[in-house]
């Protein structure tokens, strides 16, 4: 996938695999990435790490979602990539 000069959205940033989607797409020229954990603290390590932002949400609470894709920097653009790491989890299942 070609992020290159894309939003990307990738929640589960925290640690683990979305903390290395991150760093990955930050290494692939992403335009902006927001991450997103329900572990701000853990978010917030993984954004200072590729200075991105950062944001605390719940992916199973429908208004945590809409208020991240709501973020003033998304919300212009159309060229958003949405990584939900819980619904990759549980397809593994």
């Amino acid at each position: 996938m070609d992020v290159k000069d894309k939003i990307i959205v990738v929640t589960g940033a925290a640690s683990g695999i979305g903390r290395a989607l991150v760093v990955r797409f930050k290494a692939e020229g992403a335009k902006q990435i927001v991450a997103v954990d329900l572990n701000l603290a853990g978010a917030q390590e993984t954004a200072a790490m590729v200075g991105c932002l950062a944001m605390s949400a719940d992916v199973s609470v429908e208004a945590d979602i809409q208020r991240v894709m709501r973020t003033r920097s998304l919300r212009l653009d159309r060229s958003i990539c949405f990584v939900p790491m819980r619904v990759l989890a549980w397809a593994r299942i």
